[in-house]
């Protein structure tokens, strides 16, 4: 009660000093009930949830910038500060914080002070390269940052994955020098602890340049060195479009008392109302993983039709995943169908239909009925579950 009445008197506290401006709260919630029967228990029963937030901006995401008229001028930057809040938990208010970068600005080029930088980076593939999540009938299929909704859950996943490789190296404080422009780079130096603490000679020295090629994309390229351990690690990226076809190449490489190296291929050719992709990440190529996949949502309207299938380490144990997941609305009525079968040997199914408000009449609700299963194949396979249920959103 302390919270929600110190909230209150921060949100009059707020009126009176931004007379001006009215805060106007943005409510929402829902409330749904399910009833559902297990097929597998023999169960029958119902669970009912609901929530509500009532949430509010004191002031926008601010920020300011001073410069010079001149080709020679120091500039400094405040973003970021921002006040709001919501009725979660602890009824409390979000603040965050300003901060500040400066630099010393003459023509093209600039250095900053005040910085802490990062040299090197991480632009290959995620260690989540064929992987899947369920939840109730509906889950997530993730492979090198793309998902496609789906309920299949492959076992043969490892959690230890080896990639991804990162070559980031932060220090403590230091300088940019840089140069803006079609051919953009800097170099970056940084002791890796404070003037009271650094061992002499402990620096991270680096840099990176982005070369931009027209109406064709562009070429990035990061390098750091730690001084004092000779650690030396790599990044690239490479985004190219190249007709019909987004093409990204990336790669890592990071050496400490090893050499240790990624390199992850994403292509997305788009074909009329089709899309395919394709995605090739490896770990030093010990570990190689594919995934293929078609996007056919475009083919009708309504309709949203997503297929995957991945390869998990093509060098050893050649898991797999096949996912399926489609829907049509028609009308307000929209039928979904949702399968995938692995080399665990696991066919789960989702299947149900979804009535909104343009089917049913009754704005702010939708129904649905489904069928869900996460294992109707092995030993310890599940009969699934029946489920109705209504929820109204604001």
């Amino acid at each position: 009660m302390k919270k929600f009445a110190l909230v209150l008197a921060l949100l009059a506290i707020a009126g009176f000093v931004f007379a001006d401006t009215v805060v106007v709260p943005t409510l929402s919630g829902s409330a749904e009930t399910v009833v559902g029967f297990n097929l597998q228990s023999n169960t029958l029963g119902i669970n009912a949830s609901s929530s509500a937030t009532v949430a509010f901006t004191l002031i926008d995401a601010q920020s300011a910038t001073t410069g010079g008229e001149d080709d020679l001028y120091g500039e400094i930057t405040v973003s970021g500060f921002s006040l709001s809040g919501d009725d979660g938990d602890d009824l409390g208010l979000s603040i965050a914080g300003a901060s500040a970068s400066a630099k010393i600005v003459a023509g093209d080029l600039y250095v900053t002070i005040a910085d802490d930088p990062t040299v090197g980076g991480d632009n290959a593939a995620t260690t989540d390269v064929v992987e899947t999540k369920t939840t109730g009938a509906s889950g997530t299929y993730q492979m090198n940052d793309l998902t496609v909704t789906g309920v299949k859950d492959d076992s043969t996943s490892t959690a230890a994955e080896e990639g991804n490789v990162s070559s980031k190296m932060d220090g403590n404080a230091g300088f940019t020098i840089g140069m803006t422009g079609d051919v953009a780079w800097d170099i970056k130096i940084a002791s890796v602890a404070d003037y009271d603490t650094n061992a002499f000679g402990d620096w991270i020295v680096g840099g990176d340049t982005t070369i931009t090629i027209a109406d064709v994309g562009s070429v990035g390229l990061s390098l750091g060195f730690i001084t004092k351990t000779s650690a030396f690690g790599a990044s690239a990226k490479v985004p190219l479009t190249l007709g019909p076809a987004a093409v990204t190449i990336a790669s890592d490489i990071l050496y400490t008392t090893a050499v240790a190296y990624d390199l992850g291929v994403d292509v997305d050719l788009t074909a009329g109302p089709i899309v395919l992709g394709v995605k090739y990440y490896t770990y030093m190529f010990t570990d190689m993983d594919v995934q293929v996949s078609l996007d056919l949502s475009a083919l009708a309207e309504g309709l949203s039709l997503k297929v995957a299938a991945g390869i998990e380490d093509l060098t050893a144990t050649l898991g797999y995943t096949v996912d399926v997941d489609g829907s049509m609305d028609i009308g307000g009525i929209k039928p979904y169908l949702n399968f995938g079968y692995g080399s665990d040997s696991v066919f789960d199914l989702g299947v149900g239909a979804e009535l909104g408000a343009a089917a049913t009449g009754i704005d702010n609700t939708v129904i649905k009925i489904g069928y869900a299963s996460s294992d109707l194949t092995t030993s310890a396979k599940s009969n699934g579950t029946v489920t109705a249920s209504i929820k109204i959103t604001l």
